[in-house]
């Protein structure tokens, strides 16, 4: 599927060097629940006459554990309306979940062939399932002294506000797993995992 191709691209996308503009402000998540704080839960399933839902199980290399992955989509049509992303450790317990993304805006990444309910549970598949589990923080763009973010290529990183440049390369030399997903029509969000804490690097950018 494209979604799988796009996040495949990441390595090489990080290699290359680029223009330091932010991303649109459509392409950050509404709404954000994520570890480590004890009262997590679960966001809703978005409501519409067009719905699925799609489960994947994330092994990560060297994290010692299994983390369950749940998309949920719904709207008017099976191209429009909202989706939520959680992720939850093999005990059951939410670590994330995100949700306030545009099935529009996403049509030409994860729900570029969603016209159908099956359709649509594929493309959440799709989505879920797009981590590797050789994926790690040691993967992220350098951020060198002097930049005002990492340096990568014509796809640009853009750290999480508040991460320091300090920070950021305690993450990156860590090398734990990390979990990147889709997020909009043209970035994905990047988070290091270490255990059942999930900490929000930043936003990798791609062509959309």
């Amino acid at each position: 599927m494209r979604t799988t191709l796009l996040i495949g691209a990441m390595g090489l996308a990080l290699l290359a060097c680029g223009p330091k503009t932010a991303p649109e402000p459509e392409e950050t998540a509404q709404t954000e629940t994520t570890a480590p704080a004890s009262d997590v839960v679960a966001l809703p399933d978005p409501k519409g006459a067009c719905a699925a839902t799609a489960t994947h199980v994330w092994r990560p290399i060297g994290a010692g554990a299994s983390y369950t992955i749940t998309g949920a989509a719904a709207g008017a049509t099976c191209n429009t309306g909202e989706a939520v992303i959680t992720v939850r450790n093999a005990a059951g317990k939410v670590l994330l979940s995100q949700g306030g993304y545009d099935v529009g805006v996403m049509a030409n990444t994860v729900f570029a062939m969603a016209v159908s309910p099956e359709s649509l549970k594929a493309s959440l598949a799709d989505w879920v399932s797009s981590a590797h589990a050789e994926d790690a923080t040691g993967q992220l763009p350098e951020w060198k002294a002097g930049e005002d973010q990492p340096v990568s290529g014509e796809f640009p990183f853009y750290p999480e506000e508040g991460m320091t440049q300090a920070r950021y390369a305690a993450i990156r030399a860590a090398n734990t797993p990390m979990y990147c997903f889709v997020q909009g029509g043209e970035s994905m969000a990047c988070y290091a995992v270490d255990g059942d804490t999930l900490t929000k690097v930043g936003l990798q950018s791609f062509p959309g």
